[in-house]
């Protein structure tokens, strides 16, 4: 069971005594049982006069044993080769079938106008997930017609030199809006995807629409960058220089890569993906707390953690020898405390607190490192393991948080600010400027 979405061209419904298309796809797609035909005001006069495609279509149906409805689309169009006056009544008529049926709607290419036939190519295109298919019917004169085709010269000369162009000087070509509408809904389609930091999708509609080496370069480059893979230096300079950007301005390592990750947990939480940005957000605290402790309070405590793969293991005999306190901290809160298993955001926290008490910790930052703390602690298992979606709402009405995602990271990031240094004030997010530059050059 399906649908056919058809126009009447000049070569239907027969034409050299075979069929034209209309008949040809009923013939070969026996699974049609409802066919739409939309005529011009030239085909609907012909039907009215002669009624010779309800006789055509009866005459196939009765000898072929094709039981079918159709039902004719009468329009007052006269100007037919005009691609903008078809798109929307076209559209408009496959959509309101889809609305009745969820049966394959089929559209023939190869009836009407060239006008007729491109419009419904671009529907059949943009609705490929509506289930919409389109068939095409090759021209028996080609298959049959062997002979090489010769031209007659001398008449092409004649016309060449008796021109009217050369002489009237009329304008007949243009764009059609069709095509720059098309245009217009697969840019927005692409500016989309950018403003919700989905570069991938982005890249794959960018490709079909555009062949800016430089652009497609840059998406690219976005997707690597949020997908925290290492882009090459030769691509980076190539895209500085063309930009006029500097895509890494930062020149402290450590500090650039918390930045980096910063700008990945904004994308998150501007694409309301909030469960995800809770699971993305324990790495983060940790690498914080522990840059932290390096600038603030001079205790580079990364120098005594061994990584190996996924696992850490503190340096036991090293962090006694010195910083027997920070190790008796550690001991203190967790009576049990082994070593081998390096050190929680909890850890980290209690060391960062004993700096708090000496006065070398402000209240301030003690109060969200703790939050931190909490949030981590209450939020991430129930997201890691179990089938239950975090939203902003469940953040502001937790009377240990009260902060949406976003205050949250805007509390973050000042504390970033007083930690590194005043000149992060002055760093826009490098996805939000990457993508106006993007969009302003689409």
């Amino acid at each position: 069971m399906s649908i056919l979405f058809s126009c009447i061209g000049r070569t239907d419904p027969v034409s050299n005594y075979r069929d034209g298309g209309v008949l040809h796809i009923l013939r070969n797609y026996r699974d049609i049982t409802k066919v739409y035909l939309y005529m011009t005001k030239e085909m609907w006069d012909n039907q009215q006069k002669h009624q010779i495609y309800s006789f055509a279509l009866d005459d196939y149906s009765n000898r072929n044993s094709h039981l079918f409805s159709y039902e004719f689309i009468e329009s007052d169009i006269v100007d037919a080769d005009d691609y903008d006056k078809f798109y929307e009544s076209f559209k408009d008529y496959i959509l309101k079938i889809r609305k009745m049926t969820d049966e394959t709607i089929y559209v023939n290419l190869s009836s009407g106008t060239p006008a007729m036939k491109m419009t419904l190519l671009v529907l059949a295109t943009e609705f490929a997930h509506l289930n919409v298919k389109a068939i095409q019917v090759r021209d028996p004169s080609y298959q049959e017609n062997k002979k090489k085709f010769e031209i007659d010269v001398e008449k092409v000369r004649d016309q060449i030199e008796n021109n009217l162009d050369n002489i009237e000087n009329v304008r007949r070509c243009g764009e059609p809006e069709l095509l720059v509408a098309f245009k217009t809904k697969a840019r927005n389609q692409i500016k989309g995807l950018i403003e919700s930091y989905n570069y991938e999708g982005a890249l794959k509609v960018f490709k079909e629409l555009y062949q800016d080496e430089n652009l497609n370069l840059l998406i690219k480059h976005l997707d690597k960058r949020q997908k925290l893979q290492e882009e090459n230096k030769e691509n980076i300079k190539k895209l500085e220089k063309h930009f006029n950007v500097k895509l890494y301005p930062i020149k402290d390592k450590k500090v650039s890569d918390l930045v980096e990750y910063y700008y990945l947990l904004e994308n998150l939480v501007e694409a309301n993906k909030v469960s995800e940005f809770l699971l993305r957000l324990h790495p983060f605290i940790k690498e914080l707390q522990l840059e932290y402790l390096a600038r603030k309070c001079q205790l580079v405590l990364a120098d005594y953690i061994n990584k190996c793969g996924h696992q850490e293991r503190l340096e036991k005999e090293r962090l006694i020898k010195d910083y027997p306190n920070v190790y008796n901290v550690l001991t203190n809160v967790f009576q049990n405390y082994d070593h081998k298993r390096g050190l929680s955001i909890k850890a980290l926290n209690d060391v960062i607190m004993s700096y708090y008490n000496q006065g070398q910790v402000s209240l301030e930052d003690q109060q969200l490192l703790e939050k931190l703390c909490i949030i981590n602690t209450n939020y991430r298992n129930k997201t890691a393991h179990e089938l239950y979606s975090i939203t902003a709402d469940d953040l502001r009405n937790d009377p240990d948080v009260s902060l949406t995602p976003k205050r949250l990271l805007k509390e973050i990031w000042d504390l970033m600010i007083r930690t590194f240094g005043s000149y992060l004030s002055e760093q826009p997010s490098m996805y939000k400027k990457l993508n106006e530059i993007l969009l302003k050059n689409l």
